[in-house]
């Protein structure tokens, strides 16, 4: 199928969208893409929703139609399989404006990847290697929230999943011809999970490394403006930056102003800073200051210094790329340095189970058990 031969129908109104998903649902499988903003916002604004059944590609304007639930209930049809090509952003902003992750799915960027053809192979490149077409690169930095969108902008998102279900087919062929079908349900699986989606008020406060530089009574500081930050981002829709910098929390958690003059020696918060949040900076410190023990958060862990054992991750490293290479895959896909590193701290610290969820799984079996057999071989006693 020729560029030139590529179509579009767009969608603009509820009842042609939920007569369209209504003959959608006897497809097998429909390809999915989202266009999306997210530079000066804290959730992914949705601009255009792509979707091909393999006949004709439609583009769904959600800024046009109010209600999209028709388009719901068919991503969560059992009987019919979305695809999509590295969908991790895109399930974010499925799950963000509809409230639903789609199911079941299949990634072609992972499928690609567990193939042995390359790993976070790009749409493009998927779309040349399996139908030889060379796919346009313009417009991948458009304003998809601006209206009109032009020709050439909606031409460029159809492509985008106009060729999805020709690559997927070619992809699970290849991969029941590996018996590798079940890496790729269980992948999928796990990309799906409620928990990934699960909005965690304390993991940025934890994530902060400035904050294990800190004294408890600084930490408590440290984390009511965290949770201040995490709250106004959120209800303003907002960057986390955008409200106040990370610098300037850490900074004021480790001097703890009192008075407005002193909030002004703070050098990382700048003028607009001082005017619009100054006040609540100082009532939020006042108040961390006068809560109980009871109430204030452990301090954050510092991470196992995985440096005098450097030797041994290299050689986990290597491990982990002879058992990629037995099998013809990127390394990546079964475990990368930050797994490794993980699978070493857990190890250190005598955590059970042993192997990280990221190589649990089918990964336990191919990779997992390898890596902890030599794990205990180079570290018979870690000292527990």
């Amino acid at each position: 199928m020729s560029i030139d031969s590529i179509s579009y129908r767009e969608i603009t109104d509820l009842e042609d969208l939920a007569r369209s998903c209504e003959r959608w649902r006897t497809a097998p499988a429909i390809a999915i893409d989202t266009e999306f903003a997210r530079e000066r916002t804290f959730y992914p604004a949705l601009g255009l929703i792509q979707l091909s059944d393999g006949r004709e590609n439609v583009l769904i304007d959600p800024l046009e139609i109010d209600d999209l639930t028709p388009l719901s209930d068919l991503l969560m049809a059992p009987e019919v399989t979305k695809v999509l090509h590295s969908c991790g952003e895109d399930l974010e902003v499925l799950h963000h404006h509809l409230g639903i992750v789609p199911k079941p799915l299949v990634d072609t960027q992972l499928a690609a990847s567990m193939a042995g053809i390359d790993h976070s192979m790009g749409y493009a490149r998927l779309v040349e290697h399996f139908c030889g077409v060379e796919l346009p690169k313009a417009h991948t930095r458009s304003n998809w929230l601006r209206r009109p969108l032009t020709h050439a902008q909606k031409r460029y998102a159809a492509l985008d999943v106009a060729y999805l279900l020709e690559c997927n087919e070619a992809l699970l062929d290849r991969l029941a011809e590996l018996d590798r079908t079940a890496w790729l349900e269980d992948d999928c699986d796990r990309l799906t999970s409620p928990e990934r989606f699960r909005i965690d008020d304390q993991a940025t406060f934890r994530k902060l490394a400035r904050g294990r530089r800190l004294r408890k009574p600084q930490l408590v500081v440290l984390h009511e403006l965290c949770m201040w930050r995490e709250q106004q981002a959120r209800e303003r829709d907002l960057p986390r930056n955008f409200v106040i910098r990370e610098a300037a929390l850490a900074a004021l958690a480790q001097r703890r102003p009192a008075t407005p003059s002193e909030l002004k020696q703070i050098k990382e918060l700048d003028r607009r800073d001082l005017e619009r949040h100054g006040k609540t900076l100082l009532r939020l410190i006042a108040a961390a200051r006068g809560r109980p023990p009871s109430e204030q958060p452990e301090p954050l862990p510092s991470p196992i210094d995985l440096r005098p054992y450097k030797d041994v991750v290299q050689d986990l490293r290597e491990t982990a790329r002879a058992c990629a290479d037995d099998l013809g895959v990127p390394v990546e896909l079964l475990a990368s340095k930050r797994q490794v590193e993980a699978l070493m701290r857990r190890y250190l610290s005598a955590r059970d189970p042993v192997l990280p969820k990221d190589l649990r799984g089918w990964r336990a079996e191919v990779v997992g058990g390898p890596l902890l057999t030599r794990l205990k071989q180079q570290i018979p006693d870690p000292g527990f």
